[in-house]
């Protein structure tokens, strides 16, 4: 008997095929708690039913107490926003320009091709005037 009684919440809801509703409700006849717990569950509904105001308006309070803001028109984000994407902006731009200085000063070494015997040659020159200037 009990498994039966366990079955009383898929009856309620509904969740049976006929088969399954048909042998519940031979149970009901024969089993006192369960009709019971089916009338609790009845007046229950009822009651809620009779307490409910109409989905028309359930939907225009839902509607009145969950409007989203825009997102720009609150001053503090917008002006957040916009300090953030300066910062951002002179970031990148400081960045770029350094490395765009680098890229000058390391291409003006690789211009220049010259060899290991002009290289010495122009070491021997520097210090032939270097002892010149000495004198």
């Amino acid at each position: 008997m009990k498994n039966v009684c366990d079955r009383l919440p898929l009856y309620l809801y509904k969740e049976m095929d006929e088969q399954e509703m048909a042998e519940f409700e031979k149970h009901l006849l024969s089993c006192p708690e369960c009709r019971q717990a089916l009338e609790t569950f009845e007046d229950i509904q009822s009651a809620k039913m009779e307490y409910s105001a109409p989905q028309i308006v359930i939907e225009n309070i839902f509607n009145k107490t969950t409007r989203k803001k825009r997102f720009w028109s609150q001053p503090k984000i917008y002006k957040t926003v916009l300090a953030a994407a300066a910062c951002l902006l002179i970031g990148v731009a400081a960045v770029f320009k350094n490395t765009q200085t680098t890229l000058e000063y390391s291409t003006a070494y690789n211009v220049l091709p010259v060899s290991y015997e002009e290289m010495s040659g122009m070491a021997s020159n520097i210090s032939n005037l270097e002892s010149i200037n000495m004198l």
